[in-house]
């Protein structure tokens, strides 16, 4: 069974919410309404060879979210990446992040 319900070509925010209603009876109690931004807030804005940056995922007025994903699309021949890790606001929730937000330069 392909886990890429929306077939976008990624396991994202989508299709974990979508699983998540359907497993034990569902989600009781819906809330209406999901209200929020998710903002990307990279350390450096210039980025010379040989640095790393980190780019930090903030969510904002997040309300009734079960779930969101961030896609950053990255040049793997120019940028190596290091594991996501989480911060306080989200050491308790489970990560499925397959990509990392967290970049270094490449010798090019």
């Amino acid at each position: 069974m392909n886990a890429d319900l929306d077939g976008n070509n990624l396991v994202d925010a989508f299709d974990l919410a979508y699983v998540a209603t359907q497993l034990n009876g569902g989600i009781s109690n819906p809330a209406e309404g999901v209200e929020g931004k998710i903002r990307l807030v990279p350390s450096k804005t210039n980025i010379k060879e040989g640095e790393t940056i980190n780019v930090d995922v903030y969510g904002i007025g997040l309300k009734n979210v079960n779930t969101f994903s961030v896609n950053i699309p990255v040049d793997t021949a120019t940028y190596s990446m290091t594991p996501a890790s989480s911060s306080v606001s989200s050491v308790y929730m489970r990560n499925f992040s397959k990509n990392t937000f967290s970049y270094k330069r490449n010798g090019r």
